[in-house]
């Protein structure tokens, strides 16, 4: 099993899969880089929220803060670099998308945080917060997805796509449930 024990780190090396038992620090993680997050852009961003298995008590997860940062309009990123690289995170030019602009935080060898700008009440931001939501509320659900992490964090442990697009099946079938 690729769970490691409960320290109160985050950070795990680019494109491999190692989980971890859920860690309430995680959550104080979030909300520290929220604030410097909120400081550093200002009125640029509507809200921040914390996404992904680490924003989900009781589910293991890869030891990376997701974050998503609602904007009016992506081409703000541009005006966003400067202040999010001296915050740490790595501005990357192939992830500029049409939906979002991601920007990872730490070296490659321990990215800590997962930043994503997107649209102010896009589905970009409406669906992960939706399947956050509704996995926290539903024990079941959370148990199954995390059966299906672990057996895919041991298929795929240097391999971080292939691992992500193995989950797409069970979290389209939960977001059916959630809406």
């Amino acid at each position: 099993m690729p769970m490691t024990g409960g320290s109160n780190s985050i950070g795990l090396k680019r494109g491999t899969v190692q989980l971890a038992p859920y860690d309430p620090a995680w959550a104080r993680a979030f909300q520290e880089e929220r604030v410097r997050l909120k400081a550093a852009l200002g009125s640029s961003v509507h809200d921040i929220a914390h996404v992904g298995s680490t924003s989900i008590p009781g589910l293991a997860a890869k030891p990376i803060i997701d974050i998503i940062a609602s904007v009016d309009n992506l081409a703000i990123y541009r005006q966003l670099v400067g202040p999010l690289e001296s915050l740490g995170y790595e501005f990357m030019p192939e992830r500029v998308f049409e939906d979002r602009v991601f920007f990872p935080k730490g070296p490659r060898e321990n990215r800590t945080h997962h930043l994503s700008l997107v649209i102010k009440d896009s589905a970009g931001w409406r669906d992960p917060i939706r399947f956050r939501d509704y996995v926290r509320a539903h024990e079941d659900v959370r148990a199954e997805y995390q059966v299906l992490k672990e057996a895919l964090a041991v298929q795929y442990p240097n391999d971080r796509a292939s691992y992500t697009k193995a989950k797409d099946a069970m979290i389209k079938e939960i977001m059916g449930r959630a809406v």
